[in-house]
C-alpha cells in the first residue's frame, strides 16, 4: 500500500472540539494547545500517569478518531491505559480485522524508568489525529499502551539511583512493579497483573506487529537507536521477517530521512555491557553481542507467537530531548514501512494460523563465529581525574566522556543459533495430579488444550530426571531451574480424567514446545511451575504423546 502522509498542520477546527455553535474558534491547532509533560518541561521532566490520562482524555474530548480502554489494573491498582487508533475509529477486534490492515502494537515505559517511548508515543498519536490530511491512520490500525506499568513510573526518584546509566530527566520511575516484579523477564512466568493483561489483550486482538519501547544504556556506543527483531531462532515467521525485511528498511529510511544513525541492539562485552570494545586479543569478548534471546523477554516471546516483533531502544547516553526525538523518528519510519508492507504482514499473519508441526529449537547459543564483521563505532571515555566533581549523568564516576569517537571492524553477534531441537510430536500430556498449577499458565498464554472427561489409553514418552540444578541468583524472588535427562521408549499410558492435553498443532505451535519441554532452558520448568514434583531418578510431570 502507498504510505500516506505523517505528520500534517493542525487543524483549528479538530482543535475546537464539540463546541456550541456558534463559538468562537481558537486559532491555534490541538497540537499547539496539548503538550506532553516533557514538552513543555523543556525536556526536563516526564509525564505523570495523571498527565499521560489527562492528555488521552483531551484528545478523546476533542474527537480524535481513537477507542480507550484499560489492559486491566496494575498491582497497586492502576488501570493500564490502553488506545486504538484508526480511521474509521473501530472499539472492537472484529471491527479492526474488517479493515484487512495490519494492527500494530505498540507499548512504552515497561519499566518505569525506560520514559523516551511514553513521551515519544503520545506525541505521534496527537499529531496523527491532528491531520485532516490522509495519514496512517487510514493504512494501519494503531494499538497503544504508552504507560505499561503505571506503579513503577509513579515510583520517582533521582536518576542517579534510579536510573544510573541514563543522561536524565533528574527524577525518574523505578524498574519493577509494586510487587518487585521485571515486567522485562515476567513473559514466561506471567506472575504480574500487568504482563498478564498484556498477554490477554494480545490473545484478543491478535496484532500483526508487536513494538517494545525502550531505552538502552551500558555501552557507549555511536548510534541514536539500536533495534532488534524477536531474537528466539523458533521465531519462525515474525522473527525473521523483521529481521531481514521490516527492520532493514527502517535502518536505511532513518538514515537518508532523518539521519539518524542505528544499529542493531546489543552492547561491547558477551555476558555484560563493557563501556568500550576490549582489546582484540580478549577473542571471548571482543566484538558486538546481541542481547538475551530467551522468551522471558517480551518480544522474544511475541516472535514465538509469530507477529512481527521489534525492539527499539533509544540511546540513554543521549538527552532525553535527543531520546525523544530518536524514538519518534524509529517509530514513524516503523508506522510508514508497516504500510508499505502491508500485504507480506497480513500474508504472515496468515500463515502462523497453519502451523502444523516441525523441529523447534528450545536452547540457543551464539553461533561459533560471527555472522557479520562490521565497523563500530563508540566514544572514548577519559579518567575523571577530578573526584570532587560531581559525575556525569549515567557515566561512572571514575570517568568521563570526551566527544571523540573511535571505530574499529569487529564480529557482530547480532542472532543466535539453536543449540538443542526437538522434533514435535502429536502433543503433551500432563496427567491430571500435575495439572493444577499448569492449567491458568496455558489459558493466559492462549494455548489451545483439552480436559480429559474419561480414562483414555495413549502412548507417550516420559523424560527421566538425572540432575535438577538451581541458579544461585535469585530473580523476582525465584531461583530458576535447569534439569538434564532423557526421554524414554514409548509406553501405553492411562490417561484418566482430568489430565491435560497440549497438542502441538496449534497457530502457537513453537511456543508449545518452548514452555513445555524438560530440557528448554525458558520454560514453565525454569520459572518453578512444577516446584515439588522435580527430583533425581524419577520423571518428569510433562509426558510427549505419541
Amino acid at each position: 500500500m502507498k504510505r500516506r502522509f505523517f505528520l500534517a498542520s493542525g487543524s483549528a477546527t479538530f482543535a475546537a472540539g464539540l463546541r456550541p455553535a456558534g463559538a468562537l474558534v481558537p486559532q491555534t491547532s490541538l497540537r499547539d494547545r496539548l503538550t506532553t509533560r516533557a514538552e513543555r518541561s523543556n525536556y526536563q521532566q516526564t509525564s505523570s500517569y495523571a498527565e499521560v490520562q489527562a492528555f488521552l482524555n483531551e484528545l478523546d474530548e476533542r474527537g480524535a478518531p481513537i477507542f480507550r480502554g484499560s489492559l486491566g489494573k496494575s498491582a497497586s491498582g492502576r488501570q493500564i491505559p490502553f488506545v486504538i487508533a484508526s480511521r474509521p475509529r473501530v472499539v472492537s477486534p472484529a471491527a479492526a480485522r474488517a479493515l484487512n490492515r495490519p494492527i500494530v502494537y505498540v507499548q512504552a515505559a515497561l519499566r518505569g524508568n525506560e520514559v523516551d517511548g511514553k513521551e515519544a508515543i503520545l506525541a505521534i498519536l496527537r499529531d496523527l489525529c491532528v491531520s485532516t490530511d490522509k495519514t496512517l491512520l487510514d493504512d494501519l490500525v494503531l494499538a497503544i499502551v504508552p504507560m505499561a506499568n503505571p506503579d513503577a513510573c509513579e515510583r520517582y526518584g533521582p536518576q542517579a539511583r534510579n536510573a544510573p546509566d541514563q543522561n536524565g530527566p533528574a527524577r525518574i520511575g523505578i524498574a519493577q512493579n509494586a510487587q518487585g516484579i521485571d515486567l522485562d523477564r515476567d513473559f514466561v512466568k506471567l506472575e504480574a497483573p500487568e504482563t498478564r493483561a498484556i498477554l490477554e489483550f494480545v490473545n484478543t486482538w491478535q496484532p500483526d506487529v508487536f513494538v517494545d519501547l525502550r531505552t538502552g544504556g551500558g555501552s557507549f556506543y555511536d548510534y541514536s537507536v539500536t533495534y532488534a527483531p524477536s531474537l528466539h531462532p523458533a521465531a519462525f515467521f515474525g522473527g525473521v521477517y523483521a529481521r531481514d525485511k521490516l527492520l532493514p528498511a527502517v535502518h536505511a529510511e532513518l538514515h537518508t530521512k532523518f539521519g539518524v544513525e542505528t544499529f542493531p541492539c546489543g552492547q561491547f562485552g558477551r555476558t555484560r555491557p563493557l563501556p568500550a570494545p576490549p582489546p582484540p586479543s580478549d577473542v571471548a569478548n571482543y566484538g558486538w553481542f546481541a542481547p538475551d534471546y530467551r522468551p522471558r523477554h517480551p518480544v522474544n516471546y511475541m516472535g514465538l507467537r509469530g507477529p512481527v516483533a521489534v525492539l527499539a531502544e533509544s540511546y540513554g547516553h543521549d538527552s532525553l530531548e535527543q531520546r525523544v526525538f530518536t524514538t519518534r523518528a524509529f517509530v514513524e519510519s516503523l508506522f510508514g514501512n508497516c504500510s508499505d508492507q502491508d500485504d507480506a504482514i497480513l500474508a504472515n499473519g496468515k500463515t502462523v494460523t497453519h502451523w502444523v508441526g516441525g523441529a523447534v529449537p528450545i536452547r540457543a547459543s551464539f553461533p561459533l563465529k560471527a555472522p557479520s564483521v562490521q565497523t563500530i563505532a563508540w566514544e572514548n571515555l577519559a579518567l575523571n581525574s577530578d573526584a570532587e566533581a560531581d559525575p556525569e549523568p549515567g557515566v561512572p564516576r571514575d570517568l568521563k566522556r570526551t566527544d571523540t569517537f573511535s571505530t574499529a571492524p569487529m564480529p557482530v553477534y547480532d542472532r543466535f543459533a539453536p543449540a538443542l531441537y526437538v522434533t514435535q510430536t502429536k502433543g503433551y500430556l500432563i496427567p491430571y495430579e500435575y495439572s493444577g498449577p499448569v492449567k491458568p499458565l496455558l489459558e493466559r498464554h492462549g494455548l489451545v488444550h483439552t480436559i480429559s472427561i474419561a480414562t483414555e489409553r495413549v502412548t507417550v514418552q516420559q523424560f527421566a530426571v538425572d540432575r535438577v540444578d538451581r541458579d544461585a541468583v535469585t530473580l523476582d524472588g525465584q531461583r530458576t531451574v535447569t534439569i538434564d535427562g532423557s526421554w524414554r521408549a514409548p509406553i501405553a499410558f492411562a490417561a484418566k480424567f482430568g489430565a491435560l492435553t497440549i497438542p502441538c498443532v496449534q497457530p502457537l505451535g513453537p511456543l508449545v514446545s518452548v514452555l513445555l519441554e524438560p530440557e528448554s532452558d525458558d520454560s514453565f520448568f525454569t520459572w518453578n511451575a512444577f516446584e515439588g514434583m522435580l527430583k533425581a531418578g524419577y520423571l518428569a510431570p510433562v509426558y510427549r504423546l505419541i
